[in-house]
């Protein structure tokens, strides 16, 4: 068994497990109830695992890669037009307030806040930005649409 790529969370995790299983690779995803049932362990477990097979692991790899230079390719920055933004974390007084609690107290950080930011002109933005071709936006809507039933009990 080997480990594809780390999530931290548990949306993103399943998008890109359902694209790996429709290009035929069986995987499955490790640690995904602990990290959504206790969030803070989600660093100290390393996040939610994709893991397949030793079998098909080189055929996994090649097929991560191209999907990540894909989708790298065709996102565009809205401000210098650039094609490919970084998600990175963004230093701000609350995080840089928790390194050094990190420190003082022998714990870690959970506060980080990121945001994809253009290489090229710094733009940042909170949300990810469209990509150059719109089915993938409208593909990713109908992946991550949940439906989700609520129950009411009437009886008194």
């Amino acid at each position: 068994m080997q480990t594809l790529k780390t999530f931290d969370n548990s949306f993103t995790a399943h998008i890109w497990k359902e694209k790996f299983e429709a290009s035929g690779i069986h995987c499955f995803l490790q640690d995904e109830n602990t990290s959504c049932t206790i969030p803070v362990w989600n660093m100290a477990i390393g996040g939610i695992k994709l893991n397949v097979g030793d079998n098909e692991a080189e055929q996994a790899f090649s097929l991560l890669l191209s999907f990540e230079e894909e989708y790298a390719a065709s996102i565009v920055c809205p401000g210098c037009g650039n094609k490919g933004m970084d998600y990175v974390a963004r230093p701000t007084p609350s995080n840089v307030f928790m390194e050094i609690m990190t420190w003082l107290f022998s714990s870690y950080s959970v506060a980080t806040n990121y945001v994809y930011q253009c290489p090229s002109c710094k733009l940042e933005s909170e949300t990810m930005p469209v990509t150059e071709n719109q089915n993938d936006a409208e593909y990713l809507q109908k992946s991550c649409s949940t439906t989700f039933l609520l129950f009411r009990n009437d009886d008194k």
